[in-house]
């Protein structure tokens, strides 16, 4: 028996649903200025139909899932992965990203994540972002 879902799960994909309409083009009414009550007179009608949308976020723990499906070992010892060619460890700073294991992200990784797979369709492109640096 399937164990239901948290709270903090189940608002996370009621929002995600109310976001489909949005990608998929719709005519929605905006508000004149921000926090205005969007029942307003004054509200006006905006077309998402031709609006490219780009979603960003932290995605914490996304390493994990992609690490469950990989093989790959977040914690614990080295496996020849994690290794260089001459046997030296890659180094991975306490706080930085796993950009190697983030690389391997496939949509199925997102929808174990907590995407609902209609999201992930309207979404069709995947870009990783490197942590900046002072050098950077």
């Amino acid at each position: 028996m399937k164990t239901p879902p948290s709270p903090g799960t189940f608002r996370a994909k009621v929002f995600q649903q109310a976001l489909l309409k949005i990608l998929e083009g719709t005519v929605a009414n905006v508000p004149p200025r921000a926090g205005a009550s969007i029942r307003t007179r004054n509200s006006r009608p905006w077309d998402t139909t031709n609006i490219l949308f780009i979603c960003g976020g932290a995605f914490v723990g996304l390493e994990k899932v992609i690490g469950r499906r990989t093989g790959k070992k977040a914690i614990g010892f080295l496996t020849a992965e994690d290794r260089t060619p001459d046997g030296v460890a890659r180094p991975v700073l306490p706080g930085r990203r796993d950009l190697d294991l983030l690389e391997k992200l496939q949509p199925v990784d997102l929808i174990r994540f907590g995407f609902i797979p209609e999201f992930i369709g309207r979404l069709p492109v995947v870009g990783l972002l490197a942590d900046l640096t002072r050098t950077l």
